[in-house]
């Protein structure tokens, strides 16, 4: 650690001062919003309608030991996600510290009248693309939408790995989003958070419970089962997984403008 001089002022990466009554106007928390939705709307229904996704790709035969593993898969794709964006931020703290203190070295040198060429990086941190571990958010909706494409069109053999990778890109998101909003938003960050965690509970009524959960029943009948209360096609999934993908598209472009 070094004495920080009088003459120069530490930058951090500055965070929204103003309170949330005030933020709800600003477009930054709406992208959070529109992120959220499309993230917990797509996790909601592809990991609540397992049973019905993988015995529809199926053909209407369902299988208990495989899909007791793909949500177990899941579930710890989720936590590695959580873990990696951990670590993620771990490396960002440590290196953007190092490189500030780099910067209040050669200042200081400079300040002394010993300013000799220098390699020192003095771009202000928080204008640096990848100083903060927001930068990685876009990766988990594009991640999300290649998922539940091939969910569609991949065989019933592979859903372990492509809910493993759903896994993965949730809990990263879980991840960015919590730590995102707790960076940007100095003050009233629980007001935040709950406003844009709103978003899920909107999600899970729209998305799960009216959109899949009609577009099923509808197709039920269409291709039932053998047990005539199933599905039996990739089409009774198909169209939800298509609306998710076109939202994640909307959330990818929402995170970059985050």
């Amino acid at each position: 650690p070094i004495s920080i001089p009088q003459a120069v002022a530490p930058s951090t990466i500055p965070s929204i001062s103003t309170g949330f009554g005030t933020n709800i106007l600003q477009p930054i928390i709406w992208c959070f919003w529109v992120s959220g939705f499309a993230m917990f709307g797509a996790n909601t229904v592809i990991i609540q309608n397992l049973s019905q996704i993988f015995t529809a790709a199926n053909g209407g035969v369902y299988d208990k030991s495989l899909n007791s593993l793909i949500v177990a898969l899941s579930g710890i794709g989720s936590a590695c996600g959580r873990i990696l964006i951990g670590f993620a931020e771990m490396y960002l703290h440590r290196r953007n510290a190092i490189l500030r203190e780099a910067q209040l070295v050669h200042q200081a040198q400079l300040g002394d009248g010993a300013g000799a060429a220098s390699t020192v990086d003095m771009t202000p941190i928080y204008h640096r693309w990848d100083s903060s571990v927001v930068f990685l958010m876009p990766l988990c909706p594009a991640t999300m939408v290649v998922c539940a494409l091939l969910l569609v069109f991949c065989p019933v053999d592979a859903f372990p790995v492509l809910f493993f990778v759903c896994g993965v890109a949730m809990g990263g998101f879980l991840a960015t989003f919590a730590l995102g909003i707790r960076e940007i938003f100095s003050v009233d960050v629980a007001k935040h958070y709950n406003f844009v965690s709103s978003a899920g509970m909107l999600s899970s009524v729209l998305l799960n419970r009216i959109m899949f959960g009609m577009w099923y029943d509808r197709e039920v009948e269409n291709h039932p089962a053998p047990d005539g209360v199933t599905c039996s096609s990739s089409v009774c999934f198909s169209g939800p997984l298509y609306v998710l993908s076109g939202l994640n598209l909307m959330a990818i472009g929402s995170s970059f403008l985050i």
